[in-house]
């Protein structure tokens, strides 16, 4: 059976979260003030400090002690990063994004009816085995993928 650990936060320690999470509406209102600079920055502190808490009491930060004031935090950074562009990118999705763009733009040539070069688009097995000139796609080597 595997060890439990039984670490707890301090009172001191939970009094600091506390006050850590009164913190986070204010970095609320830098953002709706468009002070994204200093919002990330007192983000990055808030962060920094629950850390240090959760190290300091030998618990991992992704303990539930921590998950409530770490979820604002996440909620308001994303807000940051996505008023300064440096946010992660929204993922790609075939159906919704790629497919989209190949019906609108590959299907009139490379359809059911007469494909150009034997490249048909509007099947999977069409993308799979490729065209004239061989495989669209060759998996785990995109230099060889058109």
């Amino acid at each position: 059976m595997p060890a439990v650990s039984h670490a707890q936060i301090t009172v001191e320690q939970r009094r600091e979260l506390l006050a850590l999470s009164r913190e986070v509406p204010k970095v609320a209102s830098l953002i709706r003030k468009k002070e994204y600079e200093e919002a990330g920055k007192q983000l990055g502190e808030i962060r920094t400090k629950v850390e240090e808490i959760a190290e300091a009491a030998k618990m991992q930060v992704s303990d539930r002690a921590f998950a409530g004031i770490l979820a604002a935090v996440a909620k308001q950074q994303a807000l940051v990063d996505k008023a300064l562009g440096t946010g992660a990118a929204a993922p790609v999705g075939f159906t919704k994004d790629i497919a989209t763009i190949v019906n609108r733009r590959c299907l009139n040539c490379h359809g059911a009816d007469n494909p150009r070069n034997n490249l048909r688009l509007d099947t999977f097995a069409g993308w799979k085995r490729g065209g004239k000139s061989g495989p669209l796609l060759v998996p785990g080597q995109a230099n060889q993928s058109l």
